[in-house]
């Protein structure tokens, strides 16, 4: 398993680019690293490709990795995360992961085939408006 991190500055998105097999250890230890990182700017963009990973877990752990996602992006203002697949069995485990999450107030997803959508998502995307406008909807 590998999982290789480049920042495009002048989009302001970072790519994460996983290769190989990966448990569900893995992806929680890579959240929990997220969560220490000082580094990283509090409204993060993340474009997560997964085009070249295989899961070597049951969709039964996703709760823990969901809890780990929720205890570890508490100090940032937003973590938008657009998810690139292009197996099947990896796209539906994203699903499941992707509705367990959606309830978390400061975490977005969207799973992608491409890098052009996933990349116009997260720059057209403005996720302080979203909430804004859920919260007028109500409001009525």
């Amino acid at each position: 398993m590998m999982i290789e991190v480049t920042y495009d500055s002048k989009l302001d998105i970072f790519h994460e680019h996983f290769v190989g097999s990966f448990t569900i250890g893995d992806l929680i230890s890579h959240y929990i690293s997220v969560g220490e990182n000082n580094q990283l700017p509090r409204k993060l963009n993340v474009i997560v490709d997964y085009t070249k990973a295989e899961f070597k877990f049951n969709i039964d752990d996703l709760d823990e990795l969901a809890d780990t996602v929720k205890q570890n992006i508490i100090n940032y203002k937003y973590v938008k995360t657009a998810i690139l697949h292009s197996k099947p069995h990896e796209q539906a485990i994203s699903m499941m992961f992707e509705s367990l999450v959606k309830d978390i107030p400061n975490f977005y997803t969207e799973i992608f085939t491409t890098k052009k959508a996933a990349t116009k998502w997260l720059l057209l995307h403005n996720v302080e408006n979203v909430r804004k406008k859920e919260f007028i909807r109500k409001e009525d």
